[in-house]
């Protein structure tokens, strides 16, 4: 279950037999972390979702985290197994991703005329070049 929310304990009545993988993101570790330090003033049921969260979290039979530095703040806020939470980073590899030279000429003439993919309304990808 994405973020820990009411859908876990709706998931827990619903189907108790089912195992839950949850996923822990930094806004319930940063939320926590401010109602450890005391909650500020008007946030009145501060402490019941702290309580509810840590007991979400504790149902859960892993807990998806985005880094090892997650895993230490989770078990600094509640008694959790770190071996029972597993890093899955964000999901992309910025270096993949990243601005990369090119011709861009070269990358125009493949694209366009070489191998196009584009195509007249009734007719197959590639049927339009340049």
């Amino acid at each position: 279950l994405n973020h820990l929310t009411p859908l876990n304990e709706a998931a827990a009545r619903i189907a108790p037999h089912v195992p839950v993988v949850g996923h822990i993101h930094g806004t319930e570790l940063l939320m926590l972390e401010a109602i450890a330090q005391g909650a500020p003033t008007g946030w009145t049921h501060a402490e019941a979702w702290a309580e509810r969260i840590r007991h979400w979290a504790s149902a859960c039979q892993r807990l998806v985290v985005l880094s090892k530095t997650q895993i230490e703040r989770l078990t600094n806020l509640m008694p959790i197994n770190p071996e029972r939470c597993v890093v899955i980073s964000n999901g992309f590899d910025p270096s993949t991703f990243d601005r990369h030279e090119v011709d861009r000429i070269a990358l125009w003439r493949q694209l366009l005329v070489e191998h196009p993919l584009g195509w007249h309304p009734d007719g197959e990808p590639g049927s339009v070049a340049y």
